[in-house]
């Protein structure tokens, strides 16, 4: 099912224009919500799409106080729309999991090669490196980088610049030089630091670590970013 940020917008301006009934509107958004919950969720353009998609997925139902359901207001329908189309900007957050079924299933190479990437970190030492580790990473460092489209392309980014950063490549050994600080000369620096930060992000990657997503539409145009938890 093809979902974007187009579409979404598109299918709120038929329901303003009375082209698209509330129902009809209600139940897509159902079946799209759901739909990216088996999975499409982990690509950046979706996800971005997420809370919305979430929201209007209720908008058909029938207010039932017995069973607490509700339905999204119509305000907030077009409320969504002026963000699509970049009338209001806003920002928001939530808290986020990659599914170890969806890993297994669609991404099984790539969760084998994580799940020996993060044994070698766990065995990491701060001060030296095996010569088949820095080979590993080597190797994972001069791979081809993806085009920013899923959560696990925005993981890798972070991995791969902590690896350079930390790893002497040519000496073949340990360097720690994430020098990138700004007044902060004085603050007492953790060598081993980098190796729980490669954990972190593996572990994300893994699906055994959550982590808050924050999403920010400024001018119809949505920018994500991470938190580790």
């Amino acid at each position: 099912m093809e979902i974007n940020k187009e579409i979404l917008q598109g299918k709120i301006d038929l329901y303003r224009s009375k082209k698209l009934t509330r129902n009809e509107l209600g139940r897509w958004a159902k079946e799209a919500y759901y739909y990216l919950m088996k999975g499409e969720y982990i690509e950046i353009e979706k996800i971005s799409l997420y809370h919305f998609l979430r929201e209007i997925s209720t908008f058909h139902i029938e207010p039932n106080d017995i069973a607490d359901e509700y339905p999204c207001p119509e305000e907030r329908v077009l409320e969504i729309g002026e963000i699509l189309d970049g009338r209001k900007n806003i920002q928001y957050t939530f808290f986020a999991k990659i599914s170890k079924f969806v890993l297994q299933n669609s991404y099984r190479t790539r969760y084998d090669y994580f799940k020996e990437m993060y044994r070698m970190v766990c065995i990491l030492d701060s001060e030296e490196i095996s010569p088949d580790m820095l080979r590993f990473f080597k190797e994972y460092v001069d791979q081809d980088t993806n085009e920013m489209q899923t959560l696990i392309d925005l993981f890798e980014v972070h991995i791969r610049t902590i690896l350079t950063e930390n790893i002497d490549f040519e000496e073949g050994m340990i360097d720690y030089r994430r020098g990138f600080w700004i007044y902060a000369a004085d603050v007492a620096r953790d060598k081993s630091a980098f190796i729980t930060d490669l954990k972190k992000l593996l572990e994300c990657i893994l699906g055994e670590r959550g982590f808050r997503i924050s999403i920010l539409y400024n001018k119809g145009r949505s920018n994500i970013m991470f938190v580790l938890q």
